[in-house]
């Protein structure tokens, strides 16, 4: 369940759509490949499924009459500490924003973006980041 939780609620908003949305869809578009942003487009949707399933998974276990306060405990333990290693990850990646000639979007705006879709997710469930 943990590896479940870290990588759908934690590493694919801070790391996952970071890379894929916020650095391949733009440099592709800014080069004029139109087969990179189809196959992305593919894997968001998958993505968007499994975050629908986990967040239903999460919320049910997080608001268990009897276990639930101490569920909500272990999660929140979980996003500290898969959010520092996503964290470490997602600035990691940085660089690469600097390479391609064409830059449509900075890493900062990118990564903002990246922390506002976490909030998001974190609020339905209940959980802080």
């Amino acid at each position: 369940l943990e590896q479940y939780f870290a990588i759908n609620i934690v590493f694919e908003p801070l790391v996952g759509e970071l890379f894929r949305s916020g650095f391949l869809m733009q440099a592709a578009a800014a080069n004029h490949d139109f087969v990179t942003p189809a196959v992305i487009s593919s894997a968001e949707a998958d993505y968007e499924r499994n975050l629908a399933n986990t967040i239903d998974l999460i919320y049910l276990l997080a608001n268990d009459e009897k276990h639930g306060a101490a569920n909500r405990k272990l999660f929140q333990g979980w996003v500290k500490k898969h959010g520092a290693l996503a964290d470490k990850a997602a600035l990691g990646l940085q660089p690469i924003w600097s390479m391609p000639h064409s830059k449509p979007i900075s890493f900062p705006d990118v990564r903002a973006q990246s922390e506002e879709r976490i909030g998001q997710i974190l609020n339905e469930l209940g959980l802080t980041r």
